[in-house]
C-alpha cells in the first residue's frame, strides 16, 4: 500500500488460471484459491473497501482488454495472498541520472564511442567538434 501510494501501482505475479472465467465481483478467500504456481503478471493499482460487505480488497489491472472482467480491472481480497498475489510483488524506484541523447540508428551501427559521447559518424567532422566540445563542456558544468 505505501509503494502504491507513494508512487503508483506495483506488479505483482498470480497464479492466473482462475481469471480466465472471472466476470466480476471481489474474489473471496476460498480454500480452492492457495493455488500458488504463477502464471501471470499483474498491476495492483490501487485498494478499496466493499460498501456492503466491508471486506478490504486490492484493485488489480490485467492485460486482457476492457471486456473482461470490470473494464479489465478485478478485485480480490486483501490480506489473504490469494493467488498468490501478495507474495510476488515488484516495483522499481527510479534514481536521478543525466544523459546526453545524440541521435542513432536503432540498431546502433552509425554510432561510436568517443569521449564517454555516443556521435553519428554521419555528421560533418565540424559539426562532430564543435557538439562534442559543447557536449563535455556541459558534462563539465555538471560535475
Amino acid at each position: 500500500m505505501a509503494e502504491i501510494y507513494a508512487r503508483g501501482p506495483v506488479t505483482a505475479g498470480i497464479a492466473g488460471a482462475y481469471l480466465h472465467n472471472y466476470t466480476g465481483g471481489i474474489i473471496i478467500d476460498d480454500e480452492s484459491l492457495r493455488d500458488l504456481h504463477m502464471t501471470h503478471e499483474v498491476s495492483i493499482v490501487g485498494w478499496g473497501v466493499d460498501k456492503t460487505t466491508h471486506t478490504q480488497h486490492w484493485i488489480v489491472r490485467n492485460s486482457h482488454g476492457e471486456y473482461w472482467g470490470e473494464l479489465s480491472f478485478f478485485r480480490i481480497e486483501l490480506g489473504t495472498n490469494l493467488l498468490g498475489i501478495e507474495g510476488h510483488i515488484s516495483w522499481a524506484t527510479p534514481g536521478s541520472f543525466t544523459t546526453h541523447n545524440v541521435p542513432c540508428f536503432a540498431d546502433g551501427s552509425n554510432c561510436r564511442r568517443d569521449a564517454d559521447i555516443y556521435l553519428d559518424p554521419s555528421y560533418s567532422e565540424a559539426y562532430g567538434r564543435r557538439a562534442l566540445s559543447s557536449i563535455l563542456m556541459a558534462r563539465d558544468e555538471n560535475t
